[in-house]
């Protein structure tokens, strides 16, 4: 994956959501706007950080553009739920409305590992860096390692720790998802996935 490009795409977004919280704050838009305006900026941006993560649009099958929906669908429940609690008189700091959005930017990334898998013709995995699974939430500095054996779509897949201080979901995944194991696109070791203290609770 270009990580420079990711990095641009991210920066680019949390820059024009900042312009739109200021809009907002400001009394220029109301909180149905401000969320018109945020849904556009997100679904852009996972567009393009899948897009980055999949080598490029020539790439995308029916099954990236599945992908991509529910990428964005996600992050488009989230925002209503925010959006529900916004109160007009009574609106958070600038300051704050842009670290919270910032978060939204930082997710991205995980739509990009998303793709990355995808590409090597593995289902979707139990989770992803910066899905928000974790304690460490959108600032996961873990990634995915596959190693690829003979046959099609056989992987081992481990879960790498980043260079970061790291929470006991991501150590407990280090050392249970190591690795996990793919077999012609299906994960033979299930039993793996649904331990307790792998997920954020």
């Amino acid at each position: 994956m270009d990580r420079v490009l990711l990095r641009e795409s991210v920066e680019a977004f949390q820059a024009r959501a900042a312009e739109v919280n200021t809009r907002l704050i400001d009394g220029r838009i109301d909180d149905r706007q401000w969320e018109f305006e945020m849904r556009k900026l997100l679904r852009n941006l996972h567009f393009t950080t899948y897009t980055i993560g999949r080598g490029g649009a020539s790439r995308l099958t029916r099954r990236d553009f599945l992908e991509i929906r529910r990428l964005i669908d996600t992050q488009f429940s989230f925002l209503s739920s925010w959006v529900a609690q916004l109160s007009p008189d009574d609106l958070p700091t600038q300051e704050y409305m842009n670290a919270r959005i910032n978060l939204y930017g930082n997710n991205s990334i995980s739509s990009a590992s998303v793709a990355n898998s995808v590409a090597r013709g593995l289902p979707t995995l139990p989770a992803y860096p910066r899905d928000g699974s974790t304690d460490c939430y959108t600032n996961c500095k873990c990634k995915w390692r596959y190693r690829k054996l003979e046959g099609d779509n056989n992987y081992n897949v481990f879960w790498v720790l980043g260079r970061a201080e790291h929470c006991d979901n991501c150590k407990l995944r280090m050392r249970t998802w190591n690795p996990l194991r793919y077999r012609n696109g299906v994960l033979i070791n299930p039993e793996r996935v649904n331990i307790r203290g792998l997920y954020r609770t």
